[in-house]
């Protein structure tokens, strides 16, 4: 997703939710994200913990030797609002209302780059300078996964962004190379695309930011929680690392070469760090069949996964009312979900999640 706010349509959201179950009924592995604004607000104290961790079998998740479905929303916020100068009895309400309606996993952010002052991304940041930490923010991420374990909750850790509102690669890019301000998509148009992509395709920075990017890496899975002392790598409330949200296709020479030995290589770097937890990459699967089967093939990404925006891609509009452009979406979104599930079970042999969906508007 581009952005951090969002609105939604109810009947699509519902509509999308009900091709959700139907292939999680189909394939026994699909994964349900959802970021609802509708959602109503009741409480129920949960005291159950984790007890392992999250594995793949086939083209299934399990857990305690058991198939285990998954369904969840997006929380970026978790770890500001985890601060002591954010809002954790929010946190705790928010919490208790997923729970209570059949939530079970959270995707938040892990990562988010400064310095202050940058406009259109999320403050404070996590990282404001190449290995300089705000020890505030990583306490409110270890506040916040202390808390998932009360509710019996897991939450998938996203390591960057291809876009601007966490700082992500872009900031990475600026860090390696100031020559240029980081060209905002909200006022440069295009231009940001090919600027945040440059992390993985210039030879003549990619190392620079890759350096950058997996010493936050290494730092995030070896921390030591400052709540409950248990190392990240070591804890079963996480689910999976997740390389990035949303990195794109590239449009260079040897493109398809160049992306997957970025995915490949830093799975296996995930991987050498930490043995427990699963990995994924974060990417919407909007490219096609070559290109999600180039970003999923590494041995060292256990599960697939997809995000579905109908509108931001040409599939919706959103101040057209009638019924056919509605079904118009819903016959898109039906046959993405279809297509990918196919590429990911019958090609890649690897489960696959549906991490976002919604409208803009």
């Amino acid at each position: 997703m581009r952005y951090i706010w969002t609105k939604i349509y109810l009947n699509l959201d519902r509509a999308l939710a009900l091709l959700c179950f139907l292939l999680v009924v189909q394939i026994s592995c699909f994964f349900l994200f959802t970021t609802h604004p509708y959602l109503k607000i009741s409480f129920s104290t949960q005291t159950a913990r984790p007890k392992s961790f999250v594995k793949v079998d086939g083209t299934r998740f399990t857990k305690d030797n058991k198939t285990y479905y998954v369904v969840g929303a997006n929380y970026w916020q978790a770890m500001n609002l985890g601060m002591e100068s954010g809002n954790r009895s929010r946190v705790l309400k928010d919490l208790e209302t997923l729970k209570k309606n059949g939530f079970n996993c959270l995707r938040i952010m892990a990562a988010s780059e400064g310095p202050p002052g940058e406009p259109y991304r999320m403050y404070p940041a996590l990282m404001n300078a190449p290995g300089e930490y705000d020890e505030n923010v990583f306490q409110g991420l270890d506040w916040f996964l202390d808390q998932l374990k009360n509710y019996d909750m897991t939450a998938i850790m996203v390591m960057s962004n291809f876009w601007h509102w966490s700082g992500g690669f872009a900031q990475y890019v600026h860090w390696a190379d100031d020559s240029r301000s980081i060209p905002y998509p909200e006022t440069n148009g295009g231009a940001f695309d090919s600027y945040s992509n440059r992390f993985i395709t210039d030879n003549n920075i990619r190392d620079t930011c890759q350096k950058y990017y997996l010493n936050h890496v290494k730092t995030v899975i070896n921390r030591k929680n400052s709540v409950n002392g248990i190392v990240y790598k070591n804890d079963t409330t996480i689910l999976a690392w997740e390389l990035a949200n949303e990195p794109q296709a590239a449009y260079v020479q040897n493109a398809h070469e160049i992306v997957f030995q970025w995915f490949d290589g830093t799975a296996k770097f995930i991987k050498s760090q930490d043995e427990n937890h699963l990995v994924t990459t974060g990417t919407e699967g909007k490219h096609g069949k070559d290109w999600f089967i180039t970003m999923h093939k590494s041995d060292y990404i256990d599960f697939t996964c997809v995000h579905i925006w109908v509108d931001l891609w040409g599939h919706y509009r959103s101040n057209d009312p009638s019924p056919e452009n509605y079904q118009r979406a819903a016959n898109f979104a039906r046959g993405f979900l279809q297509d990918t599930s196919d590429w990911s079970i019958n090609i890649l042999k690897k489960p696959i999640l549906l991490e976002e969906y919604g409208l803009f508007f």
